[in-house]
C-alpha cells in the first residue's frame, strides 16, 4: 500500500497503523480484514484473537479506576495469600538447592494479569447460574463472526482513541472462510447496518467491501441490492463487470432481472462459473450432472454452473452475454405437438419451444423449423453461434434430439423419451423400473402413430403415477449400468463444452 507523498499516495487509502499520519493529513483509512483466521483455541486461537481486539479498552477502564486494582491487589494480599503457607512449605522440601535465603516460592498471577488484562468471550445461560458457552464451544461458524465483529468494533475505539476522524474503507476478504453456509446469509445481512450503526455514533464516514467466492454470499447481497462487482478473466484479460450499471437499455435490464430471479431463487454459482449449461427444467440437473459424470467425473469439478431457463433462453441471453461466459451450452427439446399425426404439412408439426430458433434464422417459424428437421433426418440437431462480443470465436452451443442408431424414424420430443430410446439396452433397462407403462413396446416407438406414440410421455411411455422428478431420479441408478447410452446431442454438447 502506497502511503507516500507521491501523487498516487494521495488518492490510495492508507492502513490503521498509520493513524497519527491519517489525522494529520486528512487522509483515507484502509482497513482489511483477511480471510485466514486462527482456529485452534489456544491464546493465538480464534477465542483468544476475538477477546485481544477488547484489551486496549479493558486496559484504559482499568486505568481509570486504579483505585478498584489497589483493593484487588490488597484483598488478594490480606486473605488469599496466608492461606498458601502450606503449599509454600511443600515446594521448599522439594526445592534444589534448598537455599533459605532464596526460597522458591508460588505467586498468584494477579499482578500479571492487572499489568497485562485478559477476558474472555461467552455465552452465558440465565437459568444456569455459573454456566458459560465458550466461543471455542459454538462452531468455527460463529467464531468466525465474532472475530470479524470485534474487528471493525476494535477499529473505531482505536480511531476515537486518537480523534481520527476520517473516512474509513473497510475490506473484508472471505467472509464465509469457516463459516456456514446458514450463518453466511445472516452475516451479510447483518454486517452492513452494524458498521452504519458504529460510524453514525462515532460521527466517522465509512464504507464496506466484501470480497467473496460463497454463492451464498453472493445470493444474500444480491437480494439486498448490494452493488455488485464481478471480476472474470476473458481472453487472458481480467474485467470487472458492474452488475448495477445504470447505462443498460430496457432489454438488458429485463434480461438482467430476469436472471437476477433465477439466481436469488436457484443458482447463485452463475457468478462463480466460467461456464454454462442452459437446461429447461430443475428435474433435468439431475440427468445432465449424471451424463457428466459418465462421461468424465473430472467434469464437475470445473466451473460450470447448470441454470433452468425453460424454453424461453432469449429472455436471458442479454445478461449472460454481458457477463462473458467461456461457453454456454444449451440442452433443449424438440417438443412439438402432442397431436401430431406423422404428417409434417399438417399443423400437428409446430413446436412451443422458443430454443429451436437458435437453430436455424432468427426470422423462422417454428413450424418450418421443425419441419426442415424432420425432412433432413439427423441423428441430432445442432448450432454454434457468437453469443458474446467479450468472448472470441464460438461460445454458444445449441443441441437437440434427432433420429437414434437403434431406432429408426423416431424422433423423440422430451428428454425422457430420448433417454429411453438412445439405445435398445436403454430401453430394456428402464422396461425394468417402475417409470414405464407395462405394455410399452418397441411398436410404440413409431412417429406414424401420432397420438399413440411413445412421445407422448404422459399417456403412452411413464405410468400415471410417475412425474418428469420420478424418471429423474430412477434414472440415476439405470445410468449406472455400463451398456447404458448417452443420448447423442447431449454427448455432443458436453464434449463441445469442455473441448479446449
Amino acid at each position: 500500500m502506497v502511503t507516500s507523498n507521491t501523487a498516487i499516495g494521495k488518492l490510495l487509502p492508507n492502513s490503521i497503523n498509520n493513524l497519527d499520519y491519517i489525522k494529520n493529513n486528512k487522509g483515507m483509512l484502509l482497513y482489511p480484514i483477511t480471510a485466514f483466521r486462527h482456529i485452534d483455541s489456544i491464546s493465538n486461537g480464534n477465542e483468544g484473537a476475538t477477546a485481544n481486539q477488547f484489551i486496549n479498552t479493558v486496559s484504559t477502564l482499568l486505568d481509570n479506576n486504579r483505585e478498584v486494582l489497589d483493593n484487588i491487589q490488597k484483598t488478594v494480599d490480606e486473605q488469599l495469600t496466608p492461606n498458601m503457607e502450606t503449599l509454600q512449605n511443600d515446594l521448599k522440601k522439594f526445592s534444589y538447592p534448598n537455599d533459605e535465603n532464596n526460597p522458591l516460592r508460588a505467586t498468584l498471577t494477579i499482578d500479571e494479569w492487572l499489568n497485562k488484562p485478559q477476558i474472555r468471550i461467552t455465552q452465558k445461560f440465565e437459568d444456569l447460574e455459573g454456566f458459560e458457552l465458550p466461543l471455542r464451544a459454538q462452531g468455527l461458524g460463529y467464531q468466525n463472526i465474532y472475530n470479524i465483529i470485534a474487528r471493525v468494533n476494535n477499529l473505531f475505539y482505536k480511531m476515537i482513541e486518537v480523534d481520527c476522524r476520517v473516512p474509513v474503507f473497510i475490506v473484508i476478504e472471505e467472509p464465509e472462510a469457516f463459516t456456514h453456509p446458514q450463518l453466511q446469509h445472516i452475516f451479510i445481512q447483518k454486517i452492513n447496518e452494524y458498521i452504519k450503526e458504529l460510524a453514525k455514533l462515532k460521527n466517522i464516514k465509512a464504507q464496506l467491501l466484501i470480497i467473496s467466492h460463497s454463492s451464498e454470499v453472493a445470493s444474500t447481497a444480491l437480494k439486498l441490492n448490494y452493488h455488485t462487482i464481478i471480476g472474470r478473466e476473458i481472453n487472458g484479460n481480467t474485467y470487472f463487470i458492474n452488475w448495477n450499471s445504470k447505462d443498460d437499455d430496457s432489454e438488458e435490464k429485463k434480461s438482467k432481472d430476469n436472471l437476477k430471479k433465477m439466481i436469488l431463487n436457484y443458482n447463485a454459482e452463475v457468478f462463480f462459473a466460467d461456464k454454462i449449461i442452459a437446461i429447461e427444467g430443475m428435474s433435468e440437473e439431475l440427468i445432465i450432472t449424471k451424463m457428466m459424470n459418465k462421461i468424465d467425473p473430472s467434469l464437475t469439478s470445473e466451473k460450470i454452473a447448470i441454470i433452468p431457463v425453460g424454453t424461453h433462453f432469449k429472455s436471458y441471453e442479454k445478461a449472460l452475454s454481458l457477463l462473458g461466459f467461456e461457453k454456454i451450452l444449451l440442452i433443449t427439446d424438440l417438443d412439438f405437438a402432442k397431436n401430431w399425426d406423422g404428417d409434417i404439412s399438417g399443423k400437428g408439426c409446430e413446436t412451443t419451444n422458443s430454443n429451436l430458433t437458435y437453430l436455424f434464422k432468427e426470422d423462422k417459424k417454428l413450424k418450418d423449423i421443425l419441419r426442415c428437421i424432420l425432412e433432413e433426418e439427423k441423428d441430432f440437431y445442432t448450432n454454434e453461434l457468437k453469443l458474446s462480443e467479450k468472448v472470441d470465436g464460438v461460445s454458444f452451443k445449441i443441441v437437440t434430439q434427432g433420429y437414434t442408431e437403434a431406432f429408426k424414424k423416431f424422433i423423440p420430443r422430451t428428454l425422457e423419451a430420448a433417454m429411453v430410446v438412445a439405445s435398445e439396452k436403454n430401453f430394456e433397462l428402464y422396461k425394468g423400473t417402475i417409470l414405464l407403462r407395462d405394455r410399452v413396446t418397441e411398436k410404440d416407438i413409431d412417429n406414424s402413430r401420432g397420438e399413440e406414440s411413445i412421445n407422448n410421455i404422459e399417456n403412452v411411455l411413464l405410468k400415471s403415477t410417475v412425474k418428469k422428478a420420478d424418471f429423474a431420479i430412477e434414472t440415476l441408478d439405470v445410468a449406472e449400468n455400463t451398456d447404458f447410452v448417452i443420448p447423442q446431442y447431449i454427448k455432443e454438447g458436453l464434449d463441445w463444452l469442455v473441448r479446449k
